[in-house]
């Protein structure tokens, strides 16, 4: 799941628009062994717009998927992010 996190990050999922990570739900079906090759799949479940806030939450799919095409981990992560236009200090 670390792994996961970091790969997110280095493809800007995760980037300096979230202003909180909200919550997760996260399942192993399988291990990930060392010499695995794994990346991430990401996909929009659901948004949900909070313009009081400047802000609204996006809820995303997340999967982490071998060398094989198995996925080994998988879940919701719900963030926290930046209004499309919303300055640094607009929000929380």
């Amino acid at each position: 799941m670390s792994i996961a996190s970091g790969l997110a990050a280095r493809a800007g999922l995760t980037d300096a628009n979230v202003l909180a990570f909200m919550g997760l739900s996260w399942k192993f079906r399988q291990p990930v062994f060392l010499g695995d090759t794994i990346h991430v799949r990401a996909e929009v479940a659901h948004t949900r717009a909070m313009p009081s806030a400047g802000a609204g939450v996006v809820t995303l799919k997340i999967a982490v998927v071998n060398q094989q095409g198995k996925v080994a981990q998988d879940g919701e992560w719900k963030l926290m992010v930046r209004a499309r236009g919303a300055a640094p200090g607009d929000s929380c």
